[in-house]
């Protein structure tokens, strides 16, 4: 068999990335689920700051839902909170649907009327296991949101399960000098798995904007300097009394503070998404 030249350097990459433990099958799946022409961002956050996480994550979704952008929110970790659970909005895993426990509408629910939540997404990790019903179901249902509803699809994890096989990560880091190492290390990994990725970040929790730059443009130097690898910041959020407050109210503060800094940078995080996703924008809905 003849291969061009497109088409052997596809097989040395193929190959390479399963020397360094990339399992291609998982790929194959997670790459079938999303359209190529979807903007999929996969967010990888710290399991030890899941609140703040997934407070940052549905805030961000509703910021941009409010800007007109349709939005499917995968969560791919293990972690008791949850998107959901943080704001009232639960539903069951993916597990469930998967064991026969549950149908999909119990599963894929309407966060709100732009945002299509999805909870416990890692389970895609087993999905050549499941009952080949069930895999055609959910193919189908993704498929048809992906396609016909959604202009955009955040994958949410703490784990590393889909980052090494994506092309857009979003590092979310903390001011601390933990979080900023252990970003750092989260990079070089998924670099060496997927040199094809894209890397951003946005420092959660900041008390001042100048220290989320600080921060920001620390670990973007650290990481150009010693990776090779650029990263382009999105900007940071702001820990408030109005973010601690809406928190404990189980409500998004964008929406209960519209005005407060925490919500004017989370909607300039969004704005940034929006930017580099190269999606058209839509008309604006108004906040109030």
């Amino acid at each position: 068999m003849n291969m061009n030249f497109d088409q052997a350097a596809n097989l040395r990459k193929l190959t390479e990335r399963m020397g360094k433990g990339v399992d291609l099958s998982f790929q194959h799946v997670v790459r079938n689920l999303f359209p190529a022409d979807k903007p999929v961002f996969v967010f990888v956050g710290e399991g030890a700051g899941i609140i703040s996480f997934s407070a940052l994550m549905g805030n961000l979704a509703v910021a941009l839902s409010r800007r007109g952008t349709v939005l499917a929110c995968c969560e791919a970790h293990s972690h008791s909170m949850s998107i959901g659970r943080l704001f009232a909005r639960e539903s069951l895993p993916l597990s469930a649907f998967a064991r026969g426990a549950a149908r999909l509408p119990r599963v894929i629910v309407d966060f709100s009327e732009r945002i299509k939540l999805i909870s416990g997404f890692e389970a895609v990790e087993g999905i050549n296991e499941w009952d080949p019903d069930k895999k055609f179901l959910f193919f189908q249902a993704m498929e048809g949101m992906c396609r016909n509803t959604v202009d955009m699809v955040f994958v949410n994890e703490t784990d590393l399960r889909f980052a090494p096989v994506m092309d857009h990560i979003v590092i979310v880091l903390s001011p601390d000098d933990d979080s900023v190492i252990s970003a750092y290390k989260k990079v070089k990994l998924i670099h060496e798995m997927n040199e094809d990725a894209r890397f951003y970040s946005i420092v959660n929790h900041v008390h001042t904007p100048a220290q989320g730059k600080e921060v920001s443009a620390r670990f973007q130097e650290s990481v150009e300097k010693f990776l090779g690898v650029s990263v382009r910041s999105l900007g940071c959020s702001l820990l408030t009394p109005e973010v601690l407050r809406s928190i404990k109210q189980r409500k998004a503060y964008v929406l209960s503070y519209v005005y407060s800094k925490s919500a004017a940078h989370i909607r300039e995080i969004a704005q940034n998404i929006e930017h580099v996703s190269s999606r058209a924008k839509k008309p604006k809905i108004p906040w109030s």
